[in-house]
């Protein structure tokens, strides 16, 4: 597992980290993005040729990630709230633990998918 290293040891070095797959290297990639760079002037045109639609589905998910990362204190906010407030009907509690619960479990997981995109 990838977190497994640091786990068992301070990581000293980048060597102590795993090597990114062939493709994902600035090697490879750099002079990819610079060719398409220099045919279309346009930056995300040429992310777009160069990453294809991955490129648009990490943003979403990135955008995912964050808004749900607001939304999350929101509804916290509005949980203390209710527990605060006995008038309120049980139902409303309910919803506030639902929404909390998935607001973070989908925000850690667009999170967790993006960072393992490759």
């Amino acid at each position: 597992m990838i977190f497994f290293p640091g786990s068992r040891k301070q990581l000293n070095s980048p060597d102590d980290l795993f090597d990114l797959p062939r493709k994902t290297t600035s090697q490879i990639v750099a002079p990819q993005f610079e060719r398409q760079m220099n045919e279309t002037k346009s930056v995300v045109k040429s992310l777009h040729r160069c990453f294809g639609s991955s490129f648009y589905l990490l943003g979403l998910l990135k955008f995912t990630g964050d808004a749900l990362g607001f939304v999350g204190p929101l509804v916290l906010s509005a949980l203390v709230q209710f527990i605060d407030n006995k008038t309120e009907p049980m139902i409303f509690g309910y919803f506030c633990a639902a929404a909390l619960c998935i607001a973070s479990f989908t925000g850690i997981n667009s999170i967790a998918f993006k960072n393992g995109r490759r």
